[in-house]
C-alpha cells in the first residue's frame, strides 16, 4: 500500500454513470475534483473496493471517454463523490427543510380538499423523490392524528381572538341542519358574524399582524360542524347547540346576539327556551313563497309546461349527439352557443335559469324540434307565453335573493326588499295594458302576493327588523307608514338598554377610547349643572351631607347620559336619508364612531347580523366529500377538516402554516411511509 503524506491536496477522481444520447448505452465519464483529505481518509479510500474499481475504470477509459464527451452536443452535469454521499442520506424528521415540506403538504391537503391517503400514493412519492430525495414522507396517520389537530387548534385560537374584537362584544350566529345521503348522518353547522375593530396586533404563534385601530370591518367564520345522533330530537339538538356555543363564548365576555335558523316552531321554541334571541332566515321564507306558488294546484298549466321543459333539457344534457345537433342550429339561428340547463327540484332559482336559457335558445330549439320530434313534446306558442310570464314574475324574486345573499347584506335589508317586491308584483298585476301574456301568469302573481303577505307579515312588525331598518342610513324612519312615534320611542329605549349593558360590562360609554363628545357633552354638562341647585349643607348632619352629594352626582350623570343619547338620536334622524342605494350602512356608522359613539356601536352590532343563514349552509358543500363513506373519516376529523377548509382563506394563511411549531415533535413508530418506487 503506498505511503500517502498527511494533508496532501490532490485530485480525487470520481466516475459518474451517464446516458449516451446516440445509442442509449451507459458509459462512465470521469470527473476530478480538488479535495483536501487527511491521510487516514485517503488510506481508507485507497483500500476500499469501490475506490479500486473507480481508479481502474478511470485509468483505462478516461482518455477515450473524454474524447467522446467533447463531441457530444449536450453537456451532462456531473457531481463529485462528496455530493453523491450527501444525496444518499435522508434528512431527519427535525431537519428544518423536512419540516417545511411537511407543513406545505398539510397546506395542500387542507386547501385542495384531498384525502390523507394522497401522501401514500406512488405518484406523489415519485414526485417528491425526484424533487427532494432526502425527504421522508410521513404516513397519512401522522397528518390526520398530529398535524391537522395542531393546525385546527391554532386556527381556532385565531378565530376566537378575532371574535373578541367584535363591537359591543356581540356575535350573531347562523345555524342549519343537514343530512348526508351517502353516509346517512346528520350534522349541525354554526357560523358566526360580527363587526370588529381589529386590535393593534394579532399574535399567531410567532407571528404578529399589524392592524389599524380605526378600521371597522365585517367578520365571519365557521364555528364548526357538529355530528348529531342518528335518532336526534329537538332536545338533543338543543343540547348539542348550547354545548358547542359554550366552547366559544363561555371563557370570554362575548355574548350571542341573534341565532338565525330556518323557520320552524320547534327550533324557535328551543332557542328561546335556552335564553337566546331567534331570527328567521329571510331566504328560506322566500323559497317557501316561490315553491308554493309554482306548485299551486289551481294553476296546473304551469306544472305541465315545467314537465316539458325538464324533459327537453334532460334529453340534451345527457346526449352528446343531441348537443352537437343543437350547436349547429344555434349557429344557423345566430343565438349564443350555450348548453341547456337541467334544473334541480329543490332549488327554484335553477328552474328560473332553465326557463331563461330555453327562451333565449327558442329559435334553435324550434328548428330542431321540427327535424327531431323524438326529443320530446313540442313547446307550443301558448307554452312559450307561459314561460315568458314565469320569467317576468320570478325575476324580482331572483333579484331579492341575490341581494340578501350578498356579502354586504344586513338584516336591515329585509323589510325594504319585501315591500319593494310586493310593490313590483302589484305593478305587474295592475299594469295597463297588461304585461302578462296568459291567465296562468295572472294567477301566479296573485298567488305570490298572497304567499308573500302570509310569510313576511310578522317580519314587517318584528322589532329587530324594524330597528335595523331604521338605523340604515338609506331608509331611516321614512319607510314607516304609521306609528312612527311608537317605533322611535321603542328604538331609543332599546339603545338605552344596550348602553346600560355596556356600562355593566365595564365598557363605560364616556371613556377616551369611545371618542370625545365635543359640544353635545359640554351642553349636557351645563344643562345638568344649571338644573341642580347647590344643596344647603349648613343645617345637615354628616351622613345627610354625604347622601345629598351622592344623589346630586347621580342625578347629574343621568341627565348627561340621557341628553347626550337623545342628541345623538335626534341628530341622526334630522339628517336626510341617503339617496344612494349602494351606500353601505356600516361604512356610514364607522364614520360616526367619534361623533356618536354609543349610537354607532349599537347600530354596528345590530347591522352585523346577516339576513340569511346561507353561510352555515355552505359548510355542507365543503364537508360533503369528506363525509362520504368511502373516505372513512371519523366525525371529529371530518369536523376539523371542514373547519379548516372554510376558515383557511381568512384565518390560516400560508404564513401560519410555515410558522406552525412542530420542531418538538418526532416520528412515532411506524409513522414513516415505506413506498417502493
Amino acid at each position: 500500500m503506498p505511503n500517502i503524506p498527511e494533508n496532501l491536496e490532490q485530485e480525487v477522481p470520481v466516475i459518474i454513470k451517464v446516458e449516451n444520447k446516440e445509442d442509449g448505452e451507459p458509459t462512465l465519464q470521469p470527473h476530478t475534483t480538488s479535495a483536501t483529505a487527511s491521510s487516514s481518509e485517503l488510506l481508507q479510500m485507497s483500500a476500499s473496493p469501490i475506490y479500486r474499481d473507480i481508479r481502474a475504470a478511470h485509468l483505462s477509459g478516461s482518455h477515450t471517454e473524454s474524447k467522446k464527451d467533447e463531441d457530444c452536443d449536450s453537456k451532462e452535469t456531473q457531481a463529485n463523490f462528496h455530493y453523491i454521499s450527501l444525496r444518499a442520506q435522508k434528512w431527519p424528521f427535525t431537519d428544518p427543510r423536512a419540516l417545511k415540506i411537511t407543513k406545505y403538504i398539510t397546506l395542500m391537503i387542507v386547501q385542495d380538499n384531498l384525502p390523507f391517503s394522497c401522501v401514500a400514493k406512488s405518484g406523489f412519492a415519485k414526485l417528491l423523490a425526484a424533487l427532494q430525495p432526502e425527504y421522508t414522507i410521513p404516513s397519512p396517520h401522522y397528518f390526520s392524528n398530529t398535524l391537522i389537530p395542531k393546525l385546527f387548534d391554532l386556527t381556532k385560537r385565531r378565530v376566537a381572538r378575532c371574535m373578541e374584537t367584535a363591537v359591543e362584544k356581540t356575535v350573531h350566529v347562523t345555524s342549519n341542519v343537514w343530512a348526508a345521503k351517502e353516509s346517512k348522518k346528520s350534522f349541525l353547522s354554526l357560523a358566526a358574524h360580527w363587526v370588529s375593530r381589529p386590535p393593534d396586533s394579532i399574535v399567531i404563534g410567532e407571528t404578529a399582524t399589524a392592524a389599524s385601530t380605526s378600521v371597522v370591518c365585517r367578520g365571519s367564520a365557521i364555528l364548526g360542524i357538529i355530528p348529531l345522533p342518528e335518532h336526534h330530537s329537538t332536545n338533543t339538538l338543543g343540547e348539542s347547540l348550547t354545548e358547542y356555543l359554550a366552547q366559544w363564548f363561555k371563557e370570554s365576555d362575548l355574548q350571542v346576539g341573534k341565532i338565525m335558523t330556518n323557520e320552524g316552531t320547534d327550533i324557535v321554541d328551543l332557542i328561546q327556551s335556552y335564553g337566546y334571541e331567534h331570527a328567521n332566515c329571510a331566504v328560506h321564507k322566500l323559497n317557501l313563497v316561490v315553491k308554493k306558488g309554482l306548485k299551486d294546484r289551481r294553476n296546473h298549466g304551469i306544472a305541465n309546461v315545467m314537465s316539458k321543459c325538464r324533459k327537453i333539457c334532460g334529453t340534451f344534457v345527457h346526449s352528446t349527439i343531441k348537443m352537437a345537433a343543437l350547436y349547429e342550429f344555434q349557429v344557423l339561428a345566430k343565438v349564443p352557443a350555450k348548453e341547456l340547463i337541467q334544473d334541480s327540484k329543490t332549488c327554484w332559482k335553477s328552474t328560473y335559469n332553465m326557463i331563461a336559457r330555453l327562451v333565449e335558445q327558442r329559435p334553435a330549439i324550434e328548428n330542431l324540434e321540427r327535424l327531431h320530434p323524438e326529443i320530446g313534446d313540442q313547446i307550443s306558442e301558448q307554452n312559450w307565453n307561459i314561460l315568458q310570464d314565469l320569467i317576468l314574475v320570478l325575476g324580482p324574486f331572483v333579484e331579492v335573493k341575490d341581494k340578501w345573499c350578498a356579502d354586504r347584506a344586513t338584516i336591515g335589508d329585509v323589510i325594504p326588499c319585501v315591500c319593494g317586491l310586493s310593490l313590483r308584483l302589484a305593478i305587474i298585476k295592475d299594469a295597463e295594458p297588461s304585461t302578462l301574456l296568459t291567465h296562468q301568469g295572472e294567477r301566479l302573481v296573485q298567488c305570490m302576493l298572497t304567499n308573500l303577505g302570509e310569510r313576511f307579515d310578522n317580519e314587517l312588525r318584528n322589532s329587530t327588523q324594524v330597528f335595523a331598518t331604521m338605523l340604515d342610513v338609506r331608509y331611516k324612519k321614512d319607510f314607516l307608514e304609521s306609528d312612527q312615534q311608537f317605533w322611535m320611542n321603542s328604538l331609543f329605549d332599546y339603545i338605552e338598554q344596550c348602553v346600560s349593558r355596556r356600562k355593566e360590562k365595564g365598557l363605560h360609554p364616556y371613556t377616551k377610547e369611545a371618542g370625545s363628545y365635543g359640544t353635545p357633552w359640554e351642553q349636557a354638562e351645563a344643562e345638568a349643572s344649571s338644573s341642580m341647585n347647590e344643596p344647603d349643607y349648613k343645617n345637615k348632619g354628616v351622613l345627610e351631607c354625604f347622601k345629598a352629594k351622592i344623589i346630586r352626582r347621580t342625578a347629574a350623570h343621568q341627565v348627561k347620559v340621557k341628553s347626550v343619547l337623545r342628541q345623538m338620536f335626534d341628530s341622526f334622524f334630522l339628517e336626510p336619508a341617503s339617496q344612494d342605494l349602494e351606500t353601505d350602512p356600516l361604512d356610514y356608522w364607522v364614520g360616526k364612531l367619534k361623533i356618536w359613539p354609543d349610537l354607532a356601536n349599537v347600530a354596528l352590532s345590530l347591522l352585523a347580523c346577516p339576513p340569511t343563514s346561507v353561510a352555515s349552509e355552505r359548510v355542507f358543500g365543503a364537508s360533503q366529500q369528506s363525509s362520504h363513506p368511502s373516505i372513512r373519516l371519523s366525525a371529529l376529523k371530518n369536523g376539523m377538516l371542514t373547519f379548516l377548509r372554510c376558515n383557511f382563506a381568512t384565518f390560516a394563511d400560508e404564513k401560519v402554516i410555515v410558522n406552525l411549531p412542530l420542531h418538538h415533535m418526532a416520528f412515532p413508530n411506524g409513522d414513516a411511509c415505506t413506498i417502493v418506487i
